[in-house]
């Protein structure tokens, strides 16, 4: 299993409400799932380029392939630990990253 990333860009964020739904939906995914562990959502601290990225977690395969599919999500190496937050899901995941 791999590490997965979206792009979303600041007018997707703070305009269209693209943030707050991802993570409505996962939240929905994570509280119907027997096994969450390790099971999450980060976001980046900060903007770059008038864009940021959206982690999901390996742990979040099979039941979340639909929504990163969706989203046009891509395989990825896994974030960095400090420059990445818990946006929802097992806030244990980041210490799964160096």
């Amino acid at each position: 299993m791999a590490w997965n990333r979206i792009i979303l860009s600041h007018s997707q964020i703070e305009q269209e409400g693209v943030l707050n739904r991802l993570k409505e939906q996962f939240l929905k995914v994570f509280m119907k799932t027997a096994d969450t562990t390790d099971m999450a959502v980060l976001s980046d601290n900060e903007y770059e380029n008038d864009r940021i990225s959206i982690y999901f977690s390996p742990a979040c395969s099979p039941d979340c392939d639909v929504m990163i599919r969706f989203y046009n999500g891509m395989e990825c190496d896994p974030p960095s630990r400090s420059h990445t937050f818990v946006l929802a899901g097992d806030e244990d995941v980041l210490d799964t990253l160096t």
